[in-house]
Order: C-alpha cells, then sequence, then structure tokens
C-alpha cells in the first residue's frame, strides 16, 4: 500500500515521517498502527506513543527521536529537523519536548538545540551549529566569520546519513554501492577537518575536537570496512561452492586469505576510531552493538551453521574455522584474526560522570583507561571547594581490561576531582582533558535537603 504519511510503497509502519503535518494524519497513523502494537519498542508504537498524547491533547510534550537504529553506525546530526518539529509541535498547542536516544556525545549538538529552543524561541539551525561550535571548540563569539565556518561545515551533516547505503541494525554501511555519495559524504568530513587549525588551543577544546574527528573518520572507516566485508563474502561463497578440497584450498589461499588479512585491518580501524570517539555509555553500547552484531557475533539456534553465522558476522569464530578448513591449518595467521589490543590515542573515558551527590553519600569512580600499553598507575584527586590541598587515591584495577575504580568518601560540602593516569613512559592524560591541580576539574554538588 502507499500511505500519505510514509511515501515508501509496501512500508508496514506509516509513522516513521512522524511528526506529521495534520491531526488527519496523525489519525490515520493511529488506525494503522494501533491494531498491530505489541511492544514499545517496534517502529509503529515509538511514534504512536506520541500519536495517543497528541489526538488526546493532554501530554503537551512531545517525544522527539534523535536518532534511529539503522543510522547507528554513522552520523546522526539532526540540529534542523529537530527544530523543524518543535515548530510543528508548537502549532498543535504543546508546550515542551522530550528527546529520545541512547547515543550520547554524538546527538549532542541535537540535545543542545532541543534545550535551547525552549529558551531562545527565534533559534535557527545555523545559530545553533554557530553557538555549539563556539563552546564545544573553544571559538571566538566574536569571531562571525570562523562560526560561519563551522555552522556550514556541521550542517552539512544533517540527513547526510542518507547518503550512505546500509543495511540492518545497527548498520552495516556499505560505500562501495554507491561510490558517488560515498564520495560526497567524504567530502563533508574534509571540508570539517580543514577547520582543525580554528579550534582553540586548551586541551579540552582539542580532545573535543579529536572526539568528533574521530567520530567522521569512523564513519569514512565503516563504509570502507562494509566494502572489503562484502567483497570477502562474495569471494567466501564463491570458495564454498567449489567441488574439490584442493581447489577450495587453492582459492582460500591465493584469495581468501589476502581479503581476510584486509578485513581484519579494516574492522580493527574502525572500531579503534569509534573507541577514539567514546565518551560516555551511548558509544560503548554501540561500540558492544556493533561487535556483537556485525564482527564477532555467533548465531545460535536449530538452523544455526557457519554460512548463516557468517552472513553478518565476518570476524567470528564460525568464520575464522571455516576458513582455517579451508585452508587446512589448526588456525589463522595473527594478521587474520581479530586483535584486543588499543592502538589509537591515550585517553581516560569515564562514563556519565555524575554533577551531584546527597548529603552524606560516598561517590563511585569508574575510570576506562585506554592505551596501548597498561598505564603504571592511575589516581584521584580530589579536594572541597574550599580546600588548597588535593587529596590524592590511587584507584585499583578491577580484574576487566584496563578500568580502574575508588571512591571519594563523603564530604561536608561541595568538591572537585579529576583522573590521572601515568604511562611506563612518563606521559599520562587526565580526565577531563587538561585538568589538573590548577583547575578543570568535575566539580560536584553536595545536595543539602
Amino acid at each position: 500500500m502507499d500511505h500519505p504519511l510514509d511515501g515508501v510503497s509496501g512500508s508496514p509502519c506509516p509513522c516513521r515521517s512522524f511528526p506529521f503535518l495534520s491531526l488527519e494524519a496523525a489519525a490515520a497513523c493511529l488506525s494503522v498502527c494501533l491494531p498491530t502494537c505489541v511492544s514499545v519498542y517496534r517502529c509503529c508504537c515509538r511514534r504512536l506513543l506520541f500519536v495517543l498524547t497528541l489526538l488526546r491533547n493532554i501530554a503537551l510534550q512531545p517525544l522527539l527521536t534523535n536518532r534511529d537504529d539503522p543510522h547507528l553506525g554513522s552520523t546522526q546530526l539532526w540540529v534542523n529537523r529537530t527544530l523543524e518539529h518543535m515548530t510543528q509541535a508548537k502549532s498543535y498547542g504543546v508546550s515542551g519536548a522530550l528527546g529520545i536516544t541512547w547515543r550520547m556525545e554524538a546527538v549532542g549538538p541535537t540535545i543542545w538545540a532541543l534545550a535551547h529552543r525552549a529558551w531562545d524561541a527565534d533559534l535557527t539551525a545555523s545559530k545553533a551549529w554557530a553557538t555549539w561550535a563556539t563552546g564545544e571548540f573553544g571559538l571566538s563569539a566574536s569571531d562571525a566569520d570562523t562560526m560561519e565556518k563551522f555552522a556550514t561545515a556541521l550542517s552539512a551533516f544533517e540527513g547526510a546519513e542518507r547518503l550512505i547505503s546500509t543495511t540492518g541494525c545497527p548498520g552495516v554501511i556499505f560505500g562501495c554501492t554507491a561510490p558517488a555519495s560515498a564520495a560526497a559524504y567524504r567530502a563533508k568530513i574534509l571540508d570539517f577537518l580543514h577547520l582543525q587549525p580554528l579550534v582553540g588551543t586548551d586541551l579540552q577544546y582539542t580532545e573535543r575536537w579529536n572526539v568528533w574527528s574521530s567520530l567522521f573518520k569512523f564513519v569514512d572507516a565503516a563504509m570502507h570496512s562494509g566494502c572489503v566485508a562484502a567483497n570477502y563474502s562474495s569471494a567466501a561463497a564463491a570458495v564454498r561452492s567449489l567441488p574439490t578440497t584442493a581447489a577450495r584450498a587453492a582459492a582460500a589461499n591465493t584469495t581468501l586469505l589476502p581479503m581476510r588479512v584486509q578485513l581484519v585491518a579494516a574492522a580493527r580501524n574502525m572500531t579503534t576510531l569509534l573507541l577514539e570517539a567514546t565518551t560516555g555509555p551511548g558509544e560503548m553500547g554501540m561500540l558492544a552493538t556493533i561487535h556483537d552484531t556485525l564482527l564477532l557475533g555467533n548465531c545460535s539456534g536449530e538452523k544455526c551453521n557457519a554460512i548463516i553465522s557468517f552472513h553478518e558476522n565476518y570476524l567470528n569464530a564460525s568464520a575464522s574455522a571455516e576458513l582455517a578448513d579451508w585452508l587446512g591449518v589448526p588456525a589463522l595467521p595473527l594478521a587474520a584474526q581479530p586483535s584486543a589490543k588499543y592502538s589509537g590515542r591515550t585517553r581516560i573515558v569515564m562514563g556519565a560522570p555524575r554533577s551531584s551527590v546527597d548529603a552524606g553519600e560516598s561517590l563511585s569512580i569508574t575510570a576506562r583507561v585506554l592505551s596501548a600499553s597498561r598505564p603504571t598507575h592511575v589516581s584521584l584527586h580530589y579536594k572541597q571547594l574550599s580546600a588548597d590541598d588535593w587529596q590524592e587515591l590511587r584507584m585499583e584495577n578491577n580484574g576487566r581490561g584496563q578500568v580502574y575504580v575508588a571512591s571519594i568518601p563523603a564530604m561536608a560540602d561541595d568538591y572537585e576531582y579529576f583522573v590521572s593516569e601515568y604511562s611506563v613512559f612518563g606521559d599520562g592524560v587526565a580526565w577531563p582533558p587538561g585538568a589538573g591541580p590548577a583547575g578543570g576539574a568535575q566539580t560536584v554538588v553536595v545536595a543539602q535537603w
């Protein structure tokens, strides 16, 4: 069927283009979605919750989805769309808006625009991008030309994920199926990267720039990985169809093994860049989903076999065993095996840091250190805002790789803290980036009820 709300022939979910242009359109969506809504996690039902509140005219806070599942492997920067949806919602009589997302930093500008529109009714996408970039990258608020350059480069990513061919969830990205579109996306990345000399020199700004640069580079790397994986999949299918063991061994050795090495390298590059862009639980969840769903996961159930399991999970045990069997070796060469070793820039990931505690409450701190070598030690530094001297605690490794934990005891008054990592080479990094005894620490308010 062709539904007026969707424009996608045969689509079972006419609600995907919400917010709607009219109450009639919302009613039409309701009539189609309601009979089949069995879970709030289904496509239709997430939007149906909005439609129900809209038609009843009681919830004056629309739920705006700040990301979608198929494009989780790409950018989802929807500042302009969010502002347009808020304008539409206001015309229906609503007085506020709520955003739904589990991605964090990657959709930060969209959430920023959602929050600031409530205080600035005249906020435009261009103004939002310029203002957000000024704070994020330490631009001069008086340098209108630089602000405009950032706004132009960033706004170019609005809806740009549609240039990329994806399949599944979180979406395998194939840059080779539409080379012209992939090239257009890469051009947007380069336009952004060329702005690096304009970024503030303070470490907090350079780290934020590094995070966003890695995120954009990750999308490019994911497009390349998708192409390498698709080529390997086709080649593996051809080898699988060969009639003799000798023929399969020869083809696997001359064709598949080199492609497998390329695939491992592509996956490592993609994963490294995503780790460099990870700042909290949202991106950690995204990374885990990509690893489990696309790279390393194994199928299960009665119909599970090497071919089915291999379909998307190109680096899992089934695919590795299949290639090793064709080659007649007990294990693949190291270059053809995925590695858990991190090779990106050294950094500390803290998850979602709290900015307040109740009186009498201690604060547990978990620091995840990303580095090529194990740190010699990781320290937690804290003090009350009114104090001069910092207290230092050596954080303990919790046995899960390079994850370190410690607790700040209950404090009588507001305090601040930072985490430092020291390597065997004598250098180190801190969280927040650039923090130290001179300033830049995380502040925690002690709530006195």
